[in-house]
């Protein structure tokens, strides 16, 4: 597979990607006319902003065709591991953070020169770790989600706490512990913090935060 233009393909994926790479091969062309970019569905949901990014790469590269491949999380990466193995990878691929380390320790993606984007200096340090490997950069940061909370506000109210919402971290785990203390009694299996299974990812920053 031949790589096009890896700045170019970076500064597109700069607008639509939780972590934007670029496959790497042995063979690299600075010219071609069309530009192979796999997207997570979720892109979908913002037509203007991928429209938007089209727009201007092609602009700024005349003759260079776009050609974006929707994805759905649950194949992407079979999708992308036999690509790589057929040596027919996309230039520039969506990936989730939790997914770089494996590529980028095998030399499937490209180095990419975080100056060469203009808000490099504005990433948030983790998600540029998460796609950094043995000090060098091999994805783009772009977003990160925000996950929401169900309280049980009556749990709070009985086990004392007058505050709520909790405002801080500290605040949620004192919280929590008077509520384990309150309830805990009755079943040892109670917990104050509960994430389904399927959403282990979820449950994994907490652990890394302490």
């Amino acid at each position: 597979m031949k790589v096009r233009n890896i700045l170019a393909a970076g500064a597109l994926i700069l607008v639509l990607g939780i972590f934007a790479a670029t496959a790497a091969a042995k063979t690299h062309s600075s010219k071609a006319s069309s530009l192979e970019v796999w997207l997570m569905t979720d892109a979908k949901g913002w037509p203007n902003i991928v429209d938007a990014a089209n727009k201007a790469f092609t602009a700024a590269h005349p003759g260079v065709n776009v050609n974006i491949t929707y994805l759905t999380w649950g194949e992407h990466l079979g999708k992308l591991d036999a690509a790589l193995a057929a040596g027919n990878a996309p230039d520039v691929t969506e990936m989730g953070n939790t997914e770089m380390t494996k590529y980028m320790a095998a030399g499937a993606f490209y180095q990419l020169p975080a100056s060469a984007f203009d808000n490099y200096k504005t990433w948030l340090n983790s998600l540029q770790q998460s796609a950094t490997f043995g000090g060098k950069l091999y994805g783009v940061p772009y977003y990160a989600g925000a996950r929401a909370a169900i309280i049980r506000t009556d749990y709070w109210k009985n086990s004392g706490v007058k505050k709520l919402p909790p405002a801080t971290l500290g605040e949620f785990y004192t919280d929590g512990v008077k509520i384990m203390k309150k309830y805990g009694k009755k079943d040892p299996n109670f917990s104050a913090l509960y994430f389904p299974g399927q959403n282990w990812y979820a449950a994994t920053s907490w652990v890394y935060d302490f």
